[in-house]
């Protein structure tokens, strides 16, 4: 049901899901991590949805806890940072990212991101260039490269 209710941006709804989901797989007998990690990610990602950066990134540090090499986490927990402009917090999330997936476009992007508003332009560029490299048809991907050089 959460991820209907994600689909139709009923994010309140989508949260109330996701907790329930959650709270029935935590008093499982037999605990399903990765399908608890799942659910912390998908409820972060709906508290990312509603601009509660800080309740996200809890959401994402239980789902890193129960599944520690699931890159979503770390990209979109990053993506919290980012969104709070805590640009210097941001980055380290992006790069486990991509240790873990290198071909995470959305990483490289999210990367490029915090250099452009860092005003660290090269760097910037570099990774906006190497998520096109990765998938050239993010149009969101050559929007931040527009607005960078809108700053160079």
């Amino acid at each position: 049901m959460g991820h209907c209710y994600d689909i139709k941006k009923d994010y309140e709804s989508a949260i109330s899901s996701f907790k329930i989901v959650i709270q029935n797989d935590k008093m499982s007998d037999n605990l399903d991590t990765s399908h608890l990690a799942e659910s912390f990610y998908k409820l972060g990602s709906q508290m990312n949805a509603i601009s509660q950066f800080d309740k996200a990134i809890n959401n994402f540090d239980s789902a890193i806890k129960y599944a520690p090499n699931l890159s979503v986490a770390y990209n979109d927990k990053g993506v919290s940072f980012l969104n709070k402009g805590d640009y210097k917090e941001a980055l380290p999330f992006f790069e486990k990212t991509i240790s873990l997936d290198p071909k995470c476009e959305k990483a490289y992007m999210n990367m490029g991101c915090v250099y452009s508003n860092t005003k660290q332009y090269e760097k910037a560029f570099e990774n906006f260039n190497k998520a096109i490299k990765l998938d050239s048809t993010d149009f969101q991907t050559y929007y931040f490269m527009s607005i960078t050089y809108k700053h160079t």
